[in-house]
């Protein structure tokens, strides 16, 4: 069976995961972390897309994103391309061979390819800051998420600007003031999901489907066009049609 191909859309937020092929940690240091933001902040502009927030794992990235049309630059091909498969090739590549260099190693540090899917910003914006940026906390990483430096949420509870983020309307309507919105996103990482929106997060990468309201999952439906399915197909064949005579 032909693998599905991912549903990205262009000037939408997605969320994506890019897994690990079982090696003890795809960073091994500080080192590492650091070249993996490095190139972050280099190719995510280059390739059109804005960085809403993430966290560097020791298994996984897992990015909140918007990736728009770029141009690309190819005579026989010239329509604009929505640039976040681009951006994690990029990403995927320069980190694994700067990775092996240092530690001397061989071969791919990736458990294949990437998984995105778009999300409903209005309505799941904070949910999936929180699951991003509270990964550390579930996994006994830090005592608090904003303590762990490889993600997100130093920036946003104004401990440590990360160069290169894009922080989305969600962010803003925290609070009038740089002040207001870092203490009201601290109070948002103190409250944990709940176990349906985590199970809800979680099955994400594993299906593609997308996760919204109705009204976004009809707009993505219309926006398609009938191109891919946005939800699972019922089981079974399809019903019959009797038709009268």
């Amino acid at each position: 069976m032909a693998r599905q191909l991912r549903l990205i859309q262009a000037d939408q937020v997605h969320m994506v995961w890019q897994c690990g092929l079982g090696v003890p940690s795809l960073f091994q240091d500080d080192t590492d972390c650091l070249h993996f933001l490095s190139l972050l902040r280099r190719w995510a502009p280059a390739f059109g897309v804005d960085v809403h927030a993430f966290v560097l794992l020791p298994e996984q990235v897992v990015l909140l994103v918007t990736p728009h049309l770029v141009p690309v630059l190819n005579i026989d091909n010239p329509a604009p391309l929505c640039g976040l498969s681009t951006l994690m090739q990029a990403l995927g590549r320069d980190h694994v061979a700067a990775f092996n260099r240092r530690h001397g190693r061989k071969g791919t540090l990736w458990q294949g390819r990437f998984r995105a899917a778009p999300v409903d910003a209005a309505t799941h914006w904070r949910a999936c800051v929180q699951y991003i940026e509270q990964a550390p906390l579930r996994q006994a990483l830090a005592p608090q998420s904003w303590l762990y430096p490889w993600s997100s949420a130093c920036h946003h509870v104004g401990q440590q600007r990360c160069v290169g983020l894009t922080e989305h309307a969600g962010y803003w309507a925290l609070g009038n003031t740089p002040f207001e919105r870092q203490a009201a996103h601290r109070l948002l990482l103190e409250e944990p999901l709940s176990p349906k929106e985590l199970t809800q997060i979680e099955s994400i990468p594993r299906q593609g489907w997308p996760w919204g309201s109705d009204g976004f999952l009809q707009a993505l439906e219309r926006r398609l066009d009938g191109a891919r399915r946005i939800s699972r197909a019922a089981p079974g064949r399809p019903r019959k049609v009797r038709l009268g005579i």
